[in-house]
């Protein structure tokens, strides 16, 4: 019999084995691990300045990106804003392009449409009026030469008088409407001084028993259409005589970038901000009331014509009582 006794190991001996990797391996794998890595100084000194110049870097190019693209939305919106200060100013600006972000090219055809049809409508204004004119100012002539054939010379005069005197007074209503209607845009600019101008528009009313007082400083030569800038002058000039009646006087000086007139009377009439008001066409100030033949056009012309150079009308106070309106032309003017 070759069967072996139960020994030890077989009859009494605890088999059961220690735990190890393989029975453990379930519940290990779910525990994290770190393993730290030694990193030289040096090595830490150096990734910390890239990182801080590459965010700097990153930081300047997208300032640039943004600043680039802001001067590309902004330069149409400059052009737009200069060609309505041109247009504001009586000036006609040439057309803006179209070109750029979708909004703003919206914008720009929509200006350009409305600059058309406002030189539409200004030359079908102009030709209106100047159609007007010439068709009333012919029955006038003809009105007027009946007149003198149909009197007899033993007529009383009186009629006559007064019959010139109204139709004086419709031509100048007329001259009026035509001077405001064609403000000298067509009137090429000249360089000139407006000392020259002023001295004879006053040696003129002189003649007419209306002396204005003369204080003119040494001008600059400055561009300006010779008869709107006349037309200008001459109706400040007449305002003063009508209205303001004394203290008439002339004055002049220049600064480092504009020329200045100043038409000033003694007149106890409208008020600086009353006048103001007169600018709009057909106006009249209540101070206008006794005055016949007017239409409320005057200021409006002066206005009308500062802007076409470039300059602006301004009313101030007169230094001892009453007004003085000042003519501002730039330099560069014309």
């Amino acid at each position: 019999d070759t069967s072996a006794a139960p020994g030890p190991a077989a009859s009494g001996a605890d088999t059961s084995a220690a735990p190890g990797p393989a029975a453990t391996g379930a519940d290990t794998s779910a525990t994290p691990y770190w393993i730290a890595l030694p990193i030289p100084e040096d090595a830490q000194g150096n990734g910390l300045d890239a990182a801080i110049l590459l965010s700097l870097g990153l930081a300047a190019l997208a300032a640039l990106t943004g600043y680039a693209i802001q001067l590309h939305l902004n330069r149409p919106l400059q052009e737009l804003t200069r060609a309505a200060q041109r247009l504001s100013d009586g000036d006609t600006p040439p057309p803006l392009p179209t070109s750029g972000p979708l909004e703003i090219a919206a914008v720009s055809s929509a200006f350009n449409q409305m600059t058309h049809a406002l030189q539409q409508a200004e030359a079908t204004r102009a030709l209106m009026l100047a159609g007007i004119s010439h068709d009333i100012r012919t029955p006038l002539t003809k009105l007027r030469l009946s007149m003198a054939m149909a009197m007899p010379e033993s007529s009383d005069s009186s009629f006559v008088v007064a019959a010139e005197s109204y139709l004086d007074q419709i031509e100048t209503i007329l001259q009026q409407f035509m001077d405001y209607a064609g403000s000298g845009e067509r009137e090429p600019a000249e360089p000139g001084n407006l000392n020259a101008l002023i001295e004879r528009l006053a040696g003129d009313f002189a003649g007419l028993g209306h002396e204005f007082e003369l204080s003119l400083a040494r001008l600059p030569l400055v561009p300006y259409r010779p008869v709107s800038m006349m037309r200008l002058l001459m109706n400040l000039m007449q305002n003063a005589i009508v209205y303001g009646g004394s203290g008439l006087a002339v004055r002049s000086w220049a600064t480092g970038d504009a020329v200045y007139v100043a038409v000033g009377d003694r007149g106890k009439g409208l008020s600086a901000e009353e006048l103001e008001q007169l600018k709009a066409p057909f106006q009249r100030g209540r101070n206008a009331r006794a005055h016949s033949g007017g239409t409320g056009l005057g200021l409006a012309i002066v206005e009308r014509i500062a802007r076409l150079h470039g300059g602006r009308v301004e009313f101030h106070a007169r230094e001892g009582g009453g007004l003085e309106v000042w003519v501002v032309v730039p330099r560069g003017a014309g």
